[in-house]
């Protein structure tokens, strides 16, 4: 090997390595200012249904419509950082339909009034920016409201009612319903 690619061969890989080093350290950057969070549900029955998100904070911001953090339409990550991922036991009806057991994404589609809450074949997503729709495993309909306060940090929370399970999303003065039954 001769000298000049022999230093080449060293610069490339100290260049490879410096930007490693960079992007890991911008995601652990990132979650300083939008930290993990878990909200986790279970039964006497075996359910368990856990999120693993991060959580943005209003910062005084406009967050929803097209001219918010968040515009109307689009395919949200539900949060900051890495995708939400939700992790369910067992078999559930999310919003009239059955959501198989397992590891997914969670994306949202927020419009006023309502959004659309996705679920996602592929657990492992920086943001939305990889986001596949063929990889959809379902979509449902939510209800979202106006609510009095306001919340700083984006929040996702499980209420237990006597009838159903209700996963609440919650930020600045918008907060969207997601009813779950056990199959």
């Amino acid at each position: 090997m001769s000298k000049t690619t022999h230093h080449l061969t060293i610069f490339f890989g100290v260049m490879v390595g410096a930007l490693v080093v960079l992007l890991y350290g911008f995601r652990y950057y990132t979650k300083s200012f939008s930290p993990e969070e878990n909200a986790f549900y279970s039964n006497d029955n075996g359910l368990e249904i856990s999120v693993k998100y991060s959580r943005p904070s209003k910062k005084g911001r406009r967050l929803f419509g097209n001219d918010g953090l968040v515009p109307y339409g689009e395919v949200w990550r539900t949060g900051a950082n890495e995708a939400p991922v939700i992790a369910i036991s067992k078999d559930i009806i999310v919003s009239g339909r059955i959501l198989s057991a397992g590891n997914y994404s969670m994306f949202a589609i927020p419009e006023p009034g309502r959004w659309i809450i996705i679920f996602n074949r592929d657990s492992d997503q920086w943001g939305s920016f990889s986001y596949n729709q063929d990889l959809d495993v379902l979509r449902v309909e939510a209800p979202s409201y106006i609510i009095g306060n306001d919340v700083e940090k984006f929040t996702i929370e499980f209420i237990e009612g006597s009838e159903a399970i209700e996963m609440r999303l919650l930020w600045g003065q918008t907060l969207v319903t997601v009813p779950i039954l056990l199959v």
